[in-house]
């Protein structure tokens, strides 16, 4: 009579563990890694978890948080995974940025990745690109 008990709280501990277990950024690239206005580039980025863990992600350039467009990613079919084809818009400056990257969860928690904590543009993780 014991062992089912026991192993009924075991399968439950288990399974509010996946529940409440925290997403985090596990990759993140741009390909190319430099480019020039006109060229196409493509972004994946990885998160641990569900593959319904994550309800959204935006990269916004950081040296322009006001200025330029925010880019939100497309999530690939059941998986982690979220992308972005675009073109280096004609008229970016020729010069290094940072593209920041934030993501809400399920439970509209933003994902936040240390060393990124203070980061005011995206806390999940950070890409540097280079406009040539």
């Amino acid at each position: 009579m014991k062992k089912p008990a026991v192993l009924t709280v075991l399968l439950l501990m288990f399974t509010l563990s996946l529940a409440f277990a925290k997403v985090e950024l596990k990759s993140a690239q741009i390909k190319p890694t430099s480019a020039a206005p006109g060229d196409t580039v493509c972004v994946r980025v990885e998160f641990t978890g569900e593959p319904d863990a994550v309800k959204s992600v935006v990269i916004t350039v950081r040296e322009y948080p006001y200025d330029a467009p925010k880019f939100r990613l497309k999530k690939a079919a059941n998986q982690s995974v979220w992308t972005l084809k675009t073109t280096v818009p004609w008229d970016a400056p020729i010069q290094s940025f940072h593209l920041d990257i934030s993501a809400i969860d399920k439970n509209d928690i933003e994902v936040i990745t240390s060393g990124f904590e203070n980061n005011e543009t995206g806390k999940a993780g950070s890409l540097t690109f280079e406009v040539k």
